[in-house]
């Protein structure tokens, strides 16, 4: 679900995405949330000789700002590299990159995260290559997506069974361990004419398209299934990204 949202919003404009996260920074800041509390907490701790008015507005704008951040994340990670490209308006200190590389040593660049701050990193890949360095955070939980798997399906990793799916068009999406170096995953799937082969209530109105009338049980694509308006090969496996 979370890619899923990532994607959608990967497809909005800057401007939009950011203007969600003044709505979600306000939300939090109206809902007398932790972050709020925390928030006013550092700046009275760090900047005692502002009066308290002054620090409400730094608070609240910083909370826009932190969910600002997050909002951009879509854009950044999954947007396409040419619209990501054109928001850098311009490079400061691009010179001292060139001398740099001009002594022919390689150059590491330390640049922030999260955010529209690793958009800094795209006019470097314009002219140099560029190779992105990072150490996994311990104790992080990998997730398996199966955006779409046809049809009855079972989820394996490392031979043990962790998830299942009975609907093509629904997202299945497995909390995993921390990291390992390799993984091994399989997907199994089930014979929908097996499912089908018991007893279930008759339906009020009968349908021509198909002669399984039971098939209106299963959250399948009638694709393949339905005599002379495709070919009888029915949609079998995953139609839809996995991604571990």
């Amino acid at each position: 679900m979370i890619r899923l949202l990532f994607t959608l919003c990967s497809n909005l404009r800057l401007r939009t995405l950011q203007r969600i996260g003044d709505v979600l920074g306000w939300i939090l800041w109206a809902g007398r949330t932790s972050r709020r509390r925390v928030a006013l907490r550092n700046l009275e701790r760090c900047m005692p000789e502002w009066s308290p008015e002054r620090r409400e507005r730094a608070a609240r704008e910083s909370l826009k700002h932190e969910m600002k951040t997050l909002t951009e994340l879509p854009l950044i990670w999954m947007g396409p590299d040419e619209r990501v490209k054109v928001l850098n308006q311009s490079v400061v200190g691009g010179e001292k990159l060139e001398q740099a590389l001009a002594q022919g040593k390689g150059l590491i660049l330390l640049a922030l995260h999260q955010g529209s701050f690793e958009g800094a990193a795209m006019p470097v890949t314009l002219t140099h290559p560029i190779t992105g360095v990072y150490k996994p955070q311990k104790g992080v939980f990998e997730e398996l997506a199966c955006e779409g798997l046809a049809t009855l399906a079972e989820i394996f990793v490392d031979g043990e069974r962790v998830g299942s799916s009975e609907s093509m068009f629904r997202p299945t999406l497995v909390e995993l361990g921390p990291g390992a170096p390799t993984r091994s995953v399989a997907l199994c799937f089930r014979s929908l004419t097996a499912a089908l082969a018991g007893r279930r209530p008759r339906p009020r109105w009968k349908t021509a398209l198909v002669k399984d009338q039971k098939l209106r049980w299963i959250r399948t694509s009638l694709l393949g299934r339905i005599p002379g308006w495709t070919p009888k090969l029915p949609l079998v496996g995953p139609w839809q990204p996995v991604t571990l």
